[in-house]
């Protein structure tokens, strides 16, 4: 029995000196297998490296000329928005320019409401001078028109209220002077 475990064992021995050295030899096969794949990982980065090297400026010439152009286009854009701007406000002084001629009459005498009067007659609103606002600055001299003539009615009034006791005045005053004669 004895003799026959001692078989057993070598048996065994045998057996699993057999599979550790299948065992080494793969880790072996296996680690150059992983050193070649290394070396070919650095091989591949290294290539990718050396040619993405050769394309970068160029890649980078060209995203300048494009950034240049999207800048250039941007500009002209913005430049357009700027001139346009200033055309509609250009239009919208105009405008406030008519109608601030009521302003500039309040309290005026009925002769220069009437030379106010005259200048905003003479105002031209059509499409050549006011494009698209036309409209806007022909209501608004017609608005500014019949303001200024209600004004210039008022002052009539007021002048016309005012000479009337100035004669009235210098009728009593006149009056009195003759009395003072008699």
């Amino acid at each position: 029995a004895a003799s026959s475990s001692k078989a057993v064992r070598a048996q065994a021995h045998a057996a699993a000196m057999t599979r550790k050295n299948r065992r080494v030899e793969i880790q072996r096969r296996a680690k150059e297998a992983r050193e070649d794949a290394v070396a070919f990982q650095k091989a591949v980065i290294a290539k990718g490296d050396e040619l993405a090297a050769l394309i970068e400026p160029e890649e980078q010439r060209l995203l300048k000329l494009r950034d240049a152009w999207d800048a250039e286009q941007e500009r002209i854009k913005r430049e357009a928005a700027e001139a346009e701007a200033k055309r509609k406000q250009a239009h919208e002084n105009l405008i406030a320019l008519i109608r601030d001629h009521v302003n500039k009459a309040a309290g005026c005498s009925s002769a220069e409401i009437e030379a106010a009067i005259d200048d905003v007659v003479g105002v031209i609103t059509d499409e050549r001078w006011f494009e698209e606002y036309a409209p806007v600055a022909s209501r608004a001299k017609a608005e500014t028109l019949d303001k200024l003539r209600a004004m210039k009615a008022e002052a009539e009034a007021r002048e016309a209220e005012q000479a009337r006791i100035k004669a009235e005045q210098e009728a009593e005053a006149a009056r009195l002077a003759a009395e003072r004669e008699e």
